[in-house]
């Protein structure tokens, strides 16, 4: 019975395969943040105490903020829920919270 050795048969295809394969994922596996502007982390400060002139803002409990982030790949909704609270408001800048 004549039947094949598979054992001696050489098929340069598949190694080709992965080698294009790995190229093209080290080529284009770059990281988009190295094009963002760099930021530093800063203490907090202290917000000030609200002035005669601020003006109150409640949050209930079923009060919610609304976000969405992009990038590159896409974007995404985010955000924060049931957030309850007092804010003061003077001049459009946060005086108490």
């Amino acid at each position: 019975m004549n039947t094949p050795n598979h054992a001696k048969t050489f098929c340069p295809a598949p190694l080709a395969i992965l080698s294009a394969a790995a190229a093209c994922a080290i080529a284009g596996c770059s990281d988009p943040a190295d094009k963002a502007a760099k930021t530093t982390a800063i203490e907090p400060k202290q917000i000030a105490q609200p002035t005669a002139n601020a003006k109150d803002y409640i949050l209930h409990a079923e009060s919610k903020i609304e976000s969405v982030g992009s990038k590159v790949t896409g974007s995404h909704a985010g955000g924060f829920k049931r957030i309850a609270g007092r804010v003061s408001v003077a001049n459009g800048v946060v005086r108490a919270a």
